[in-house]
């Protein structure tokens, strides 16, 4: 099931943060989430403020590759006819 995400108001603060669910109503920050605070929207109630809002994790992922020792000579790419 699918939480219905246009339920959710426009505020002009940004509450995003790499460590912390943060409040949109009040700012306040609750940590761990990453053990509770999916991909998926949830509904959540602030508990400093009692307000509720939506929150998700907004997860990004870079791939990454690095050598791991230097090209011997020999093994370098032989120029093709026009790289010259």
């Amino acid at each position: 099931m699918s939480l219905d995400t246009s339920k959710a108001v426009e505020l002009p603060e940004d509450t995003r943060d790499g460590c912390y669910v943060v409040c949109p109503w009040c700012k306040a920050r609750f940590g761990d989430a990453w053990e509770w605070c999916k991909q998926d929207p949830r509904e959540e109630t602030c508990e400093e403020c009692g307000n509720k809002y939506i929150c998700w994790a907004d997860v990004s992922v870079d791939y990454c590759a690095r050598p791991i020792q230097p090209p011997s000579p020999d093994s370098q790419p032989t120029p093709t006819e026009g790289d010259e």
